[in-house]
């Protein structure tokens, strides 16, 4: 039993020593205007970990919260959101890749008279770019999006299905461990 369970702790302790590790995140804002309607501002923070598979793979999740406000009206969500992400492209030390993810929210949404419960369901791609800037640190960029999105407003389904770069490009850092 004392064999056992010394392998086990060798085997974990070197799967951790060569483990690529990374905290980061991204921080984004959007503001969307249309004549005649109040200006619609999104703000979106999304902390962030992940391991490093391999060379290629990589896994992580994101905690994201978004704040939108237009007029008096104001939605709070909060989402998880696993991804997983292959590098297909590094010249020194830029990495072009695409994540695909998948994402799960809740929140509350609140015109100034009624106050609805929010949830919603998406997956799609994201293709990205991260440059290392020194050993420990970097950049990332998302630009463009494919995906679905269910949203629910208590009984109001809206599905939304999408290809662009409108209203999808996000900067973070990231740190390795």
């Amino acid at each position: 039993m004392k064999k056992i369970l010394s392998m086990a702790v060798l085997t974990a302790v070197a799967l951790t020593a060569s483990a690529q590790t990374w905290l980061g995140g991204s921080l984004g804002y959007n503001m969307n205007k249309t004549e005649d309607f109040d200006a619609q501002n999104t703000l979106t923070i999304a902390p962030e970990i992940g391991y490093d598979l391999n060379e290629t793979w990589s896994v992580a999740a994101a905690l994201e919260y978004d704040f939108q406000k237009q007029g008096d009206a104001k939605t709070n969500m909060f989402s998880i959101k696993p991804y997983a992400r292959y590098k297909f492209y590094t010249v020194g030390d830029v990495t072009f890749f695409v994540d695909g993810y998948v994402e799960a929210g809740f929140g509350n949404a609140d015109d100034g008279i009624n106050d609805a419960d929010v949830s919603s369901f998406g997956l799609g791609v994201t293709p990205g770019l991260a440059y290392a800037f020194c050993k420990k640190a970097g950049l990332v960029a998302h630009l463009g999006d494919l995906g679905y999105k269910f949203t629910k407003f208590d009984d109001t389904k809206n599905h939304n299905f999408g290809i662009g770069v409108n209203n999808t490009v996000s900067f973070g850092i990231y740190f390795n461990l």
